[in-house]
């Protein structure tokens, strides 16, 4: 779980299916009124990651791989 400045949380999740790599997060606003899931399906896991990454940063995280 990640959490920004402002105190809102962001918890990601990955998962391998024969699909692709599946990628989650869950922005929870810091007075929990808040919520934005996403899901994205992925052909490798380095694009998932990316993918985390950038949302992550544009939500005002900090995206720390493998955190």
């Amino acid at each position: 779980m990640l959490t920004a400045k402002n105190g809102a949380t962001m918890e990601t999740d990955l998962e391998e299916t024969p699909r692709g790599w599946v990628a989650r997060s869950l922005i929870v606003g810091a007075d929990l009124g808040q919520f934005k899931p996403q899901r994205q399906v992925f052909p490798s896991k380095a694009d998932a990651v990316a993918w985390l990454a950038a949302e992550a940063t544009a939500h005002g995280f900090v995206y720390e791989e493998g955190a």
